[in-house]
């Protein structure tokens, strides 16, 4: 039986915006609507790589498919867990409505 080596998977061409420097310093801590607005942004950009790398495979630059496969994968991921976190916020919106005062 023969087995081919295979490839190593590279990380370096995905992109980890939300990643951030930790200050000590900063006292400050982001709103809930800008975390939201961030946690948007960050599931935007994850699917629009993912769009640049299918293109690229299509056109034939793009000779790693490990690469798509990656950003495919974390960009459902993120839309996942996105989505589950609008659903529970809707859900508490719904519930705190209902409450009689």
């Amino acid at each position: 039986m023969n087995i081919n080596k295979m490839d190593s998977i590279s990380f370096n061409n995905i992109p980890l915006n939300n990643i951030k420097k930790i200050s000590n310093n900063e006292n400050t801590t982001p709103s809930f609507s800008e975390f939201l607005k961030d946690a948007i942004y960050d599931v935007n950009d994850a699917k629009k790589y993912e769009e640049q790398l299918t293109k690229k495979l299509m056109s034939g630059e793009l000779d790693n498919m490990h690469d798509l496969s990656i950003a495919k994968g974390i960009a459902n991921v993120k839309f996942n867990a996105l989505t589950e976190v609008l659903s529970k916020i809707t859900e508490a919106y719904k519930e705190i409505s209902r409450l009689q005062i």
